[in-house]
């Protein structure tokens, strides 16, 4: 039965969350498009199935707008795959997600891997126009519902499975070889900046806030930029110059460059909440003001907008000793439970 399983992936974030219960099935299908066909995803007996290789005469690419919606012959190269599928499950990072999971005559599944139920951006505008073509949709913790503009009557909170992912390869990635070949010391300090897309002006704000912080405070430090798997890293590379080493998921891991910092600094990634779960020191750096997520208000985590308010923090920062899952009420074990609801469906 789970062979009927369709998933529909854009997205890194929402690629992290489901891959861990996409392993967990037999041989469902996994149609990939945009970013997370670009990415090295382990997924287990699926069949995979990639935007570009389907003949489709207006590809979605990594670049490609969330708006953008697949052409009416596009959709019927596709019509029979969606045909043949019991459950799709899609993440709601663009319109062609809900293009096809309107098409569908399956039951359907939308997966919601952002905590932030709600802020401003095009990822939140058209997340929140999909709700509605689902017959059930998955959040990570209850917070992420609370903050929704419209009621979701068929929500379910399943956790998020990239967390515990996330706190597992960490741990056991070998630090000394990932100095070793990024040619840095055993014994230097590493503060990490994961960059957000640069296309998207909000987070060109906060990579530039980080450049003006390590061009004041974190000289003499080795700093490390991990690119955005959208971004080909040319502004990145202009803003930083010669204060930063700018790498990407070809240079390392950005879970290998975690492992090797005392300090990881973000924009509005949902890799902060990764770290946040691995139990690494994290300082979020946002100069959009009124912003806060769960982390934030919980005390797990500061967020700045200036560099003086960068250098009080970075002077006292420390793990938190906070028990993650519990101070932020987010479920264990979500890869099986996202399974369950798969499942769940095809009975």
């Amino acid at each position: 039965m789970e062979a009927t399983v369709l998933f529909v992936l854009v997205d890194a974030g929402e690629s992290d969350m489901l891959c861990p219960a996409i392993r967990l099935l037999d041989s469902p299908k996994v149609l990939c498009f945009g970013t997370a066909e670009t990415l090295p995803l382990s997924l287990g007996s699926a069949q995979v199935l990639k935007g570009q290789e389907l003949g489709l005469s207006k590809p979605i690419t990594k670049t490609t707008p969330r708006t953008e919606e697949l052409d009416l012959a596009d959709l019927a190269v596709l019509e029979s795959l969606l045909c043949s599928v019991k459950v799709i499950v899609t993440g709601v990072a663009a319109k062609v997600q809900q293009q096809l999971l309107e098409r569908c005559t399956g039951r359907k599944i939308m997966v919601w891997d952002n905590f932030k139920g709600n802020d401003t951006g095009e990822y939140w505008r058209n997340a929140h126009s999909m709700l509605p073509s689902a017959d059930i949709v998955l959040f990570p913790a209850q917070s992420t519902i609370n903050e929704l503009p419209i009621s979701v009557p068929h929500s379910r909170v399943v956790g998020q499975p990239a967390l515990e992912e996330w706190s597992l390869k960490i741990h056991s990635i070998d630090q000394v070889s990932v100095r070793s070949r990024l040619d840095i010391g055993e014994s230097d300090r590493v503060v990490l900046y994961i960059a957000g897309w640069s296309g998207d002006s909000e987070c060109a704000e906060g990579t530039r806030l980080f450049s003006a912080i390590v061009a004041e405070l974190l000289l003499g430090t080795q700093v490390l930029v991990q690119l955005h798997p959208r971004s080909d890293g040319q502004f990145e590379r202009q803003l930083f110059g010669s204060l930063a080493r700018v790498t990407s998921n070809k240079d390392c891991t950005t879970e290998e460059a975690t492992s090797i910092s005392c300090l990881v600094v973000c924009h509005k990634s949902t890799a902060g909440l990764k770290i946040g779960a691995a139990g690494k020191p994290l300082i979020f750096a946002i100069p959009q003001p009124d912003y806060t997520n769960p982390m934030i208000e919980a005390g797990l985590a500061p967020m700045v907008k200036t560099v003086a308010e960068f250098r009080a923090a970075y002077e006292g920062i420390t793990s938190s000793s906070k028990d993650f899952y519990q101070t932020l009420n987010i479920p264990r074990e979500a890869a099986q439970r996202i399974k369950e609801e798969i499942l769940g469906l095809l009975d």
